[in-house]
């Protein structure tokens, strides 16, 4: 075999892994945008409009926290499973872990 023979299929092998790790590079990129961009569900609970901003999360969480009732917990519980947004979701860890 040629020289020029063995190297296509090492060419065309390198094409298919530049193209796999485009494609798994764009998917992660949509999931990073989708984290930062999806408003959850659980504030809808606690507010008409939604809290929509995540700092505005980040005080509803610590709220709850301090409030500590069950409806409160309740809330807690439907915000970690809900929540995406890193900064949030970090609010909601610190928020469990001052509630033990």
């Amino acid at each position: 075999m040629s020289l020029a023979g063995s190297a296509i299929p090492a060419m065309l092998a390198a094409i298919a892994a530049l193209c796999i790790a485009v494609i798994a590079i764009y998917l992660r990129a949509r999931n990073i945008e989708a984290m930062y961009t999806t408003i959850p569900q659980w504030p809808r609970a606690l507010s008409d409009d939604g809290v929509q901003d995540p700092a505005e999360r980040i005080e509803l969480v610590q709220r709850l926290a301090i409030v500590a009732q069950p409806w409160c917990l309740d809330a807690l519980r439907e915000a970690t499973k809900e929540e995406r947004h890193p900064d949030v979701r970090k609010a909601i860890a610190d928020a469990w872990h001052m509630l033990r």
